[in-house]
């Protein structure tokens, strides 16, 4: 794209935020990033940045039967690189232009919001796929232009946004589509309330000229290993992360048992910037890692040790997905955990697993134990505020509510003294759910549906407070 071309395109962008936005929000063209947005005055921590409805919405169609043919060409055909949804989305982007007269089973796009589509992705494209192809004389043999539906589906892969389950959908975004990537974000966005509008906020104070950036992943994955999220962006959306957490220092989210001190842990290397072979662990990145406790430096053969725990809870919760943990494994995975996986985005997730099982043995107190465990991992390896956190604190205050549950049915052998021990474990319920209702309130707004939750878990739960103190 030439430097005219791109300015024009900045300048249009800049206008319709000026025109939907107040201006709010301005996008700049840089060298290592390409367009971002950058904010034009300061936003408080919680404050909605902006609002925008869809620009599209595309979501698979069982009546459609140019939908159904295209799930059987991508499901008989190689060279179908994307899901069927993928080349639906662009199919249902081209506008009456691109197809002159005919029957369609789906409502053609117009023209401007077709350009405003096709804004969205400006990286190169050598021209259609063998699938954008076939597709094309299958479905649509009257196209007049098949660069145009490829790119279509390469603005569709680099800025959708997960809409819906049932059906699966996908939808795009106009301006929000500019913000760029980072593991740190410094704005969080959600649905409001009619299930499509896109809500920005900020996720901490932003000043005026700061650029404006939201997380690509999941909350969950925001706190996994460098490696992990890494390889996921590549493989969503086709670029290696370069943010502040994902190059250089040292990866907080993998931390292992020093082998030579009790009290000690070592922490992986953050991988070089660039392309890597798969997201998976390597022991390279343990080898020379230093001990914060005694100072030990991690020998060659001690990298390779720790890496095959780290392998062997891999291989474990692969089984996991597929069947339910054993008790044996339970325990077996529990003392792992504790003796071996001070901080661990693997601890994390193994913690997951175990909180189901003992859940479902309605063990609340060893459920209690891990949802801590797990929200002071969050804590620990995500500078600011995490979606992840106020849910693993809500599940937290959950399992002492149903711990105090279970046992005030028991007969009471200590009369006083366990009924201040409930006490006291349903005060902590409550500072959980406050704390979790304040991380959920900034980042979805107090009316959204979490915190909503929240409070009418806490309200339960003051109302039991109030029984054992013989108020209610």
């Amino acid at each position: 794209m030439s430097a005219e071309v791109a300015s024009s395109d900045i300048a249009s962008i800049n206008l319709y935020a000026q025109k939907f936005h107040q201006g709010f929000l301005q996008c700049r063209d840089t060298e290592t990033k390409g367009r971002i947005l950058a904010a034009t005055r300061d936003f408080a921590q919680g404050e909605i940045i902006l609002e925008e409805l869809p620009l599209h919405i595309v979501q698979a169609d069982a009546a459609s039967s140019e939908f159904s043919t295209l799930k059987s060409m991508c499901e008989a055909k190689k060279g179908f690189d994307y899901d069927a949804l993928w080349y639906w989305a662009a199919l249902r982007s081209l506008c009456l232009e691109d197809l002159g007269s005919g029957f369609f089973s789906w409502t053609l796009l117009d023209k401007d919001r077709q350009e405003r589509l096709l804004l969205l992705h400006t990286g190169e494209v050598s021209g259609p796929s063998r699938a954008t192809q076939a597709i094309a004389r299958q479905l649509v043999p009257q196209l007049r232009d098949v660069d145009k539906l490829e790119r279509l589906l390469q603005a569709w892969i680099h800025n959708a946004f997960d809409f819906s389950d049932e059906p699966s959908g996908y939808a795009t975004y106009y301006f929000p589509s500019f913000m760029s990537h980072s593991c740190y974000p410094s704005a969080f966005w959600h649905y409001g309330a009619d299930a499509e509008r896109y809500v920005l906020r900020a996720r901490r104070a932003i000043a005026a000229g700061d650029e404006v950036t939201v997380s690509y992943l999941e909350e969950t994955l925001l706190l996994s290993h460098v490696q992990e999220r890494r390889w996921d962006l590549f493989e969503t959306k086709q670029f290696w992360c370069a943010c502040e957490r994902c190059t250089g220092g040292l990866d907080k989210s993998r931390g292992l048992a020093c082998p030579k001190c009790p009290a000690g842990a070592v922490f992986g290397r953050v991988p070089d910037p660039g392309p890597a072979m798969d997201g998976d662990l390597l022991a390279a990145h343990l080898e020379g890692a230093v001990c914060g406790a005694c100072a030990h430096v991690l020998t060659a053969a001690e990298a390779v040790k720790l890496h095959k725990q780290e392998a062997l809870l891999v291989a474990a919760l692969k089984g996991w997905e597929e069947r339910k943990m054993t008790e044996t494994e339970a325990a077996l995975t529990d003392h792992l955990l504790t003796s071996g996986l001070p901080q661990h985005a693997l601890a994390d997730k193994c913690w997951e697993h175990l909180a189901k099982f003992y859940k479902s043995k309605r063990q609340y107190a060893k459920v209690a134990e891990i949802c801590l465990a797990r929200s002071n991992f969050h804590a620990a390896v995500f500078p600011g505020l995490s979606a992840a956190r106020g849910w693993s604190l809500e599940a937290f205050a959950d399992a002492l509510v149903s711990t105090t549950r279970a046992t005030s049915g028991k007969k009471r052998l200590r009369g006083g003294e366990e009924a201040a021990d409930s006490l006291q474990v349903l005060y902590r319920a409550l500072r959980a759910y406050a704390e979790s209702e304040r991380i959920l309130g900034i980042m979805f707004g107090v009316k959204h549906e979490f915190p909503e939750a929240i409070r009418e878990k806490k309200s339960v739960a003051e109302k039991m407070v109030f029984v054992k103190l013989g108020v209610a």
